[in-house]
């Protein structure tokens, strides 16, 4: 999504200043990324950790024991095998798929605002370097 914004930004600059805009540019795209995973990520299995421990109290258990087996389980790396994912409890699958739909759901959430900011904040049609808007007003007053 950044990479249009960036294009952009690093074309209109400065011949003179062309390796910062490529340096911010590049800074920002590569901390962009992680945050790009790293937020959706810790929400997936903050969530899935909520939602099994529910699901465990919910059974029965403990809210000491839920809580560690949830903890446990929400590290998992994942099952081998479509033996392994049979032996998955289905109310554990359950809240693996809301977990996922939370995340989903913010970032389709995200999505709506980038959108909003394009459309509302964004100046539409061909942008012009500083120095062009200085001619063509000098020109305009000289008319």
């Amino acid at each position: 999504m950044l990479t249009p914004a960036s294009t952009d930004a690093v074309n209109r600059a400065a011949r003179l200043s062309y390796e910062e805009a490529t340096g911010i540019t590049q800074t920002v795209r590569n901390y962009s990324a992680s945050l790009g995973f790293a937020i959706p990520g810790t929400t997936l299995v903050s969530e899935l950790r909520s939602r099994i421990t529910a699901s465990l109290i919910a059974q029965g258990a403990s809210r000491p024991s839920a809580t560690a087996e949830a903890s446990k389980i929400s590290q998992t790396q994942g099952a081998s095998g479509s033996a392994g994912v049979a032996s998955i409890p289905y109310f554990i699958r359950l809240d693996f798929a809301y977990a996922s739909r939370t995340v989903f759901d913010a970032m389709a959430a995200m999505i709506a605002v980038g959108a909003v900011v394009d459309f509302l904040g964004l100046e539409q049609g061909l942008q012009r370097a500083p120095d062009e808007n200085l001619e063509l007003a000098s020109a305009e007053v000289h008319r």
